[in-house]
């Protein structure tokens, strides 16, 4: 009885009636089958509107790489877009140099800047 119910709520995931319904499982980083898997692991989950601090803190290296929910090197790179400083990592840079079109990426973009003043100024009320 109770795989009937787990199939029951598997079916009602699916996105598209033409294929295999999405495999909840999956959808949790949980699902052990892989290959084998009679369900779908078409899923990619939306991402969030922060920076993932491990591509930050690994020089550009995070080990779930496209299927981590943070913004990798999409995320605006601070020197270029507040024009404090000059970035200096050029074409090697690891952030976007694109001009920031989409309001949610402005909006996380001013999040972190308004932190990072936030810091430099406690910093400085510290010495």
């Amino acid at each position: 009885m109770k795989t009937h119910s787990i199939l029951t709520f598997s079916l009602s995931l699916s996105l598209d009636s033409s294929g295999p319904p999405l495999c909840k499982f999956f959808m949790e980083n949980r699902c052990v089958k892989g290959n084998d898997c009679l369900f779908s692991h078409d899923y990619k989950p939306p991402k969030k509107m922060e920076v993932c601090k491990y591509y930050v803190q690994n020089k550009g290296y995070c080990q779930k790489n496209d299927a981590c929910p943070f913004l990798h090197g999409e995320f605006p790179c601070k020197f270029f877009h507040t024009g404090t400083k000059d970035c200096m990592q050029g074409d090697r840079c690891r952030f976007s140099h694109d001009p920031i079109t989409n309001k949610e990426m402005a909006m996380a973009f001013e999040r972190v800047c308004f932190a990072i003043l936030i810091q430099q100024k406690q910093f400085v009320v510290r010495i």
